[in-house]
């Protein structure tokens, strides 16, 4: 596939212009600023033993061919000598605003973004998401069908799904080829910086790869700017973006509802996804929660010729721990319980009024103390688990994890394993761990039949058989 050349001339604000080119990889998606000159993008002197270039622009603009264009992002690369005094500098960049200069701001303020995301239909709408499609009989040519869904999340943000249908003629009299792809738009009611957009739509695609299991990659495809424009005129700028494809292309193809832990046929109607997306948003308390879940369970998933080291295998766990620990001190510790726990005792040491040797031993043996250790933690937990495991995989029990779990991560932790190989038996609990962060997520979004969700998640209900499996070799 040939790659996009772009020539013009290049500046940064309030800056003399320089020639060069921008050159988009459609394989890769690299994105690639050579500017020629004898002097640097901000006007020195160019040399390369002691090359006075900045090695950062937030904002470089152009103007030429197919612009104009802003550069956001822009990293100095590498400086080269290409004659007499005459040097080519190399930047490498993260974002392309075509059609602009946004020249308005030293941070760039976004009004609205359109984003891609892997399988969005088959997920936010189910089977039913054919139905676009159906009676297009005889309307193939001139064909352009779009409708949108929107969701408020909260008084800045607003989410709208929207459905395309277009069609062309492939061969004259013969054929005509028909796409369709959905899209998202993060709207927001006041100009937001480009960093909160990201933030927004990468809190989403985290929402995406939980429920499908495995790491996804989307696509910014455009802009709305807070700038003023001639009547008529659009300020939505389309977008050509590195850093979120993170190499790949975005994956358009539909995804199978069994190997997604919900969805709209999963959880039955729109309404109830749309409370989850909304409570996904919001809660903040759980993103570090969730981001232990991720990496454990999604590194190194569709790298091909990928191994998974030891040492890696062993990170994973104790990031899952980390993560049922973090949610113990989420759900479960309760910073009340030591007021409740002093007005009790007062209340007590109030009706010894005849043994004063007494009152000062309880006085002093009786302290309140919030200190459980991880073993205990790992036990609440588990307890609080099991109901939605046992209907489904009975007769099981995780009686033995917390102990187990817990010198585990001890060992780990302390370096005091003899090898980085720690068998099969500590398979068993890296698999038990995984399977009640995930739980315990669930719960935290208020999922209801969670028992049902595991049961249809085809890799989920495979690693429950393994855990089945290892529980009757290995018995603490």
């Amino acid at each position: 596939m040939s790659d996009l050349n772009y020539h013009g001339n290049w500046f940064i604000a309030g800056g003399k212009q320089y020639p060069g080119t921008l050159e988009i990889n459609k394989d890769t998606g690299k994105i690639v600023l050579e500017i020629y000159s004898g002097e640097t993008i901000e006007g020195f002197k160019n040399s390369i033993t002691n090359n006075p270039a900045y090695y950062n622009h937030d904002f470089i603009f152009g103007e030429g061919f197919g612009g104009p264009f802003t550069l956001h992002n822009c990293q100095l690369n590498g400086v080269s000598l290409i004659g007499n005094d005459f040097y080519k500098c190399k930047y490498l960049i993260e974002y392309v605003i075509y059609g602009v200069i946004a020249e308005h701001s030293k941070e760039l303020l976004i009004e609205s973004g359109r984003f891609l995301f892997p399988g969005l239909a088959d997920w936010y709408d189910g089977w039913k998401h054919t139905e676009v499609l159906n009676n297009l009989q005889g309307k193939l040519t001139d064909l352009h069908l779009e409708k949108s869904e929107s969701l408020r999340i909260n008084d800045e943000l607003e989410l709208v799904f929207n459905d395309h249908v277009d069609s062309r003629i492939e061969e004259i009299n013969f054929s005509y080829l028909i796409t369709y792809n959905k899209s998202l738009n993060l709207n927001y009611r006041n100009p937001v910086t480009f960093k909160r957009l990201l933030n927004d739509a990468v809190t989403f695609l985290k929402l995406l790869e939980f429920s499908k299991s495995k790491p996804l990659n989307c696509l910014l495809l455009g802009l709305k700017l807070p700038i003023v424009v001639k009547p008529g005129e659009s300020n939505y700028y389309r977008v050509s973006s590195f850093a979120l494809s993170k190499n790949k292309k975005v994956d358009r193809h539909s995804s199978v509802s069994v190997h997604m832990i919900f969805n709209h046929d999963k959880l039955g109607n729109k309404d109830t996804l749309n409370s989850l997306i909304i409570k996904w948003y919001g809660h903040n308390d759980f993103s570090n929660i969730i981001g232990y879940y991720l990496d454990s369970n999604n590194w190194f998933q569709d790298i091909d010729g990928a191994v998974l080291s030891n040492v890696m295998f062993n990170n994973r766990f104790l990031n899952l721990i980390q993560g049922l620990e973090d949610y113990y001190r989420e759900q479960h510790y309760n910073e009340n319980n030591e007021v409740e726990f002093n007005a009790n005792k007062s209340a007590v040491l109030k009706r010894i009024t005849d043994d004063p040797s007494l009152k000062q031993w309880l006085n002093n043996t009786f302290k309140y103390t919030s200190y459980l250790s991880l073993a205990e933690k790992l036990k609440i937990i588990v307890a609080d688990c099991m109901p939605d495991l046992i209907s489904l995989y009975s007769p099981i029990s995780f009686d033995t994890f917390p102990k187990a779990a817990a010198d585990f991560r001890n060992t780990l932790s302390h370096g005091k394993n003899k090898s980085i190989n720690l068998g099969e038996k500590f398979h068993l609990h890296y698999q038990i761990a995984r399977l009640l962060l995930l739980i315990c997520i669930l719960k935290s979004l208020d999922i209801k039949d969670i028992k049902r969700l595991l049961h249809r998640h085809f890799r989920l209900d495979r690693n429950m058989q393994e855990i089945i499996r290892l529980q009757k070799i290995y018995v603490d």
